[in-house]
């Protein structure tokens, strides 16, 4: 068997593991979510839960607590304003970022950037952030 057919093999049963293990994972929460429709019933048994939809789940990123990019941003665009590439690699610097995980900095950093812009504490200028006065 050739490097590559072994290589793709190999790949194939890696996401069969995940499938399967997600599977788990979504049958375990739809018992839990049974376990509250009972409940529900339990205290109004008028209500109707086909109404009731899903809420949104935000994912933590692993670089940055709750909060911390943003102040880190102000903090940094307090000193100097910047472009988007001066504060991506002055983020990366300060946080001792590594290539792999440049991405998801890059990634979270726009959000960031953007909240901070629209709730004006931030300005964009000419491909500049400023502090907004």
């Amino acid at each position: 068997m050739s490097h590559v057919v072994s290589g793709i093999l190999s790949k194939r049963s890696e996401l069969v593991g995940i499938i399967e293990l997600k599977q788990k994972e979504i049958k375990l929460l739809e018992e839990q979510v049974s376990a509250l429709d009972v409940a529900l019933k339990i205290f109004d048994n008028d209500i109707d839960l086909r109404k009731l939809g899903g809420k949104r789940v935000y994912k933590n990123n692993k670089l940055f607590a709750r909060g911390e990019l943003s102040k880190l941003v102000l903090e940094t665009v307090r000193i100097k304003s910047m472009d988007y590439d001066e504060l991506l690699q002055e983020i990366a610097t300060v946080k001792s970022i590594v290539d792999d995980e440049v991405k998801v900095l890059n990634k979270v950093l726009k959000v960031a950037l953007a909240s901070l812009v629209k709730g004006n504490k931030l300005e964009k200028v000419d491909g500049k952030y400023y502090i907004f006065i």
